[in-house]
């Protein structure tokens, strides 16, 4: 068992963007990978989970960019659990460079939900119990409420099969697609991403209409997804870019 789980991978092609930058899509995908793999490592995989009547839900995470690899770079990825806070448990990663040199830090924060009732339960329901590793921190923060709730709706988007993830809900990938769709081809020729925290707070299922709103304070924008009349906010977010 690996207190610290730590695998490599090379990007592909379809992993990039038209400027030869891994996709933040692809990043996060790159994250949860790892975290499930790992997870399954230490007992409290899918299947585990499943057994037991309980699902992971991703809550919060939060990255912090350096640079972005390119097409057929060695990516080293590491994660690990490093501590429970309130009821969810924390998650940090490290990705790196072949020779080491680090492009992106990470936290994220998990629920532990019952698959019954739908609600989310103690930590103390796992099957087995997680060997956190406080000492190791990737990033010094814990997730934070983003209730910042801009009003200018950019763009509407109604839930296809193809957003959706093996819990019939979307997945939450696809909540960052929708947001990096909301900018232009000149916009992205000339930001790159610097950082970006997210909140997932409801779900949205097949055939709901989700609208996003944005509000822009220089490079800091503050991103909300609501659902229904009045809206229900189901995602929150900050981007921050910097100029390339």
């Amino acid at each position: 068992m690996q207190d610290i789980w730590e695998s490599s991978q090379i990007v592909k092609a379809s992993e990039v963007d038209v400027f030869n930058r891994l996709k933040i899509t692809e990043t996060l995908n790159y994250l949860q990978d790892a975290a499930s793999v790992h997870a399954t490592q230490l007992g409290l995989g899918f299947r585990e989970m499943h057994r037991a009547g309980l699902f992971w839900v991703l809550s919060w995470i939060r990255l912090e960019f350096s640079a972005f690899p390119r097409f057929g770079n060695q990516v080293i990825i590491q994660t690990w659990p490093k501590c429970p806070y309130k009821m969810l448990s924390i998650r940090d990663f490290i990705l790196k460079f072949a020779d080491g040199a680090e492009f992106c830090r990470a936290s994220s924060a998990w629920l532990v939900v019952d698959a019954a009732t739908k609600r989310a339960v103690p930590l103390e329901r796992l099957p087995q119990k997680i060997a956190y590793q406080s000492e190791r921190v990737a990033l010094g923060i814990l997730p934070e409420k983003l209730t910042a709730s801009p009003t200018e709706v950019v763009a509407s988007r109604t839930i296809q099969f193809s957003d959706l993830d093996v819990n019939m809900h979307v997945n939450n990938v696809r909540y960052v697609e929708f947001v990096m769709d909301c900018y232009s081809l000149d916009f992205h020729r000339t930001h790159q991403l610097k950082t970006l925290t997210m909140s997932f707070l409801q779900e949205t299922k097949y055939g709901e209409q989700l609208n996003i709103a944005l509000a822009r304070n220089g490079n800091q924008h503050i991103i909300e997804q609501n659902k229904n009349t009045p809206a229900v906010a189901v995602w929150r977010g900050i981007v921050e870019w910097q100029i390339v």
